[in-house]
């Protein structure tokens, strides 16, 4: 039995923090459709040389690029924060 089901109001992030979270879905998106291993290749060449992100860090990604997105219910945020 199912029943009817409303988003929790998503925060809206200011214009000028926008850009980046749109960019960087926009650029998750076509990633979505390669293979594993040539996913893989992509994400270790990016990485180069980076530094780990705090935890602070990554919260503050995580929810600015949920901010920039409509997700498709309540069940599509946890499967987007557990892969």
């Amino acid at each position: 039995m199912s029943g009817p089901v409303a988003l929790p109001p998503r925060p809206r992030l200011p214009p000028h923090r926008r850009a980046l979270p749109l960019l960087a879905v926009a650029l998750a998106r076509p990633l979505a459709a390669t293979t594993p291993a040539r996913l893989h290749r992509i994400l270790a060449f990016a990485r180069r040389g980076a530094p780990p992100a705090t935890a602070r860090q990554a919260s503050a990604a995580r929810q600015a690029s949920g901010a920039s997105t409509v997700l498709a219910g309540p069940a599509a945020g946890a499967r987007a924060v557990s892969a």
